[in-house]
């Protein structure tokens, strides 16, 4: 079992975006326990424990991206599931920017990361280590 960062697949998320409103009502259409909670559980128990396991233990890219809202507890999972359905994610963006100027162009990168990036202290402080690392690696 893999544990820590994901691996990112390009194809898949482009596959997980592009699947179409219209083949999911079709697939629901057809069958009534499709899309329901729960439901991988029944259908093949040890890929669903698995999988349950694995999305516990490791962290996507996009996950260490998003700010972290520290009174989430006071706010219901449903006003929360509405909000973010309704909303574009600024944050989001501006991590997408800040990781894509971080590859290009460090400095910039490094710019947007400790200007308008909404990511943790410690994770800005091991980013620009780590640049800094580089840098006087290159250097020598």
């Amino acid at each position: 079992m893999k544990v820590g960062l994901r691996t990112p697949s390009i194809k898949k998320t482009i596959k997980a975006r592009t699947t179409g409103k219209a083949k999911r009502a079709i697939k629901k259409a057809t069958n009534p326990l499709y899309g329901e909670t729960g439901m991988g559980l029944i259908k093949d128990p040890k890929k669903a424990i698995y999988n349950k396991v694995y999305n516990k233990t490791t962290v996507s890219i996009m996950d260490i991206s998003e700010p972290v809202n520290e009174n989430t507890s006071q706010i219901s999972s449903n006003a929360q599931s509405q909000e973010l359905t309704s909303k574009p994610h600024k944050a989001m963006n501006t991590s997408l920017k800040t990781i894509i100027w971080l590859i290009l162009f460090f400095p910039v990168g490094l710019y947007f990361m400790w200007s308008a990036a909404k990511w943790p202290l410690a994770v800005k402080i091991a980013i620009s280590v780590l640049f800094a690392i580089i840098v006087l690696a290159t250097a020598v």
